[in-house]
């Protein structure tokens, strides 16, 4: 991943878009073909995902490799903006 990657903001990304989408780390995991225990590691922030990863994690939530990678904290407006936009879709 880049130089600048901010490993904290990215783990509060993948745990905020499971929470939203009312999922378990075993069910990410699984989606992705990988333990929930490589799972967790990225929500920790003791890992970072492969590419390979990081896109189907970007393909399962329905957010940009961007969105996911961005530095910037989550913020109140921007979660209610995203769960307001997102809610009404499915998983597939």
């Amino acid at each position: 991943m880049q130089n600048n990657f901010d490993r904290e903001q990215f783990r509060q990304r993948l745990k905020f878009l499971r929470e939203c989408r009312q999922l378990s780390q075993r069910q990410v995991a699984a989606a992705l073909h990988i333990e929930r225990s490589t799972y967790a590691s990225y929500e920790t922030g003791r890992s970072e995902p492969s590419l390979q990863n990081l896109k189907r994690l970007a393909a399962l939530y329905q957010v940009s490799t961007d969105f996911l990678l961005d530095s910037t904290p989550i913020g109140r407006r921007q979660t209610e903006s995203f769960w307001r936009h997102k809610r009404h879709k499915r998983l597939p």
